[in-house]
C-alpha cells in the first residue's frame, strides 16, 4: 500500500512522511525533492523560470512517473491539487491523506510564501491561499486527519489504518 500526504506548506507532510515510513519500514518519497534534483534547481526559480502552469505540469509528471512504486509514502507539494491528472493518478495508486492544520499553525511555520516557491494562483496571501486550496485538499482526501501544532504519529496511524 502507498500513501500520500497533501495539505498545505508547513502542515507537516514531509516529516510525518518520513517519520511513517521509519515506522512502517516503506520507502519515502518527496517530490518537491526530486523535482530540484531532476531539474538542478530550487522550486522558487523553476516558477518564475516555467510559471505556475509549467510548473505544475512538471511536478503533474514527476507525480506519475513515481507512484507506481509499491510500500511508499509520497509528500508531494501542496500546489499538486492544481493538476486534476495528478491527483486522480495519487488517489488511484495510493490512500491520500490531508493533514489539515489550522491556519494559525501554518502561518507560524511559513514566512514568506514567494521566497518558499509556492504556486499562488493568485492569491495575494498565505491565507487567501489556505482558504483556496482547503476545499481541493478535502474533495481528494480519502482520509482528513485534523491536526494542531503537534501530529501525533499514532493519530495519523489510527486514522489510516
Amino acid at each position: 500500500m502507498n500513501i500520500t500526504f497533501i495539505g498545505m506548506a508547513g502542515a507537516g507532510k514531509s516529516f510525518m512522511g518520513k517519520a511513517l515510513a521509519k515506522k512502517l519500514g516503506y520507502k519515502y518519497l518527496d517530490f518537491d525533492a526530486e523535482i530540484e534534483k531532476k531539474y538542478k534547481m530550487p522550486l522558487k526559480e523553476l516558477i518564475e523560470k516555467y510559471g505556475e502552469k509549467g510548473f505544475i505540469e512538471l511536478e503533474e509528471r514527476i507525480v506519475i512517473k513515481h507512484t507506481r512504486e509499491r510500500d511508499t509514502i509520497f509528500s508531494p507539494g501542496g500546489s499538486i491539487i492544481y493538476s486534476k491528472d495528478a491527483m486522480h493518478h495519487l488517489r488511484r495508486f495510493s490512500l491520500v491523506v490531508y493533514l489539515d492544520v489550522p491556519f494559525r499553525v501554518i502561518s507560524k511555520r511559513v514566512k514568506c510564501i514567494i521566497e518558499r516557491g509556492i504556486i499562488r494562483r493568485g492569491a495575494k496571501d498565505l491565507r487567501e491561499l489556505y482558504c483556496k486550496r482547503k476545499s481541493f485538499y478535502k474533495k481528494y482526501a480519502h482520509v482528513t486527519i485534523k491536526c494542531g501544532k503537534d501530529i501525533p504519529l499514532n493519530k495519523v496511524i489510527k486514522a489510516i489504518f
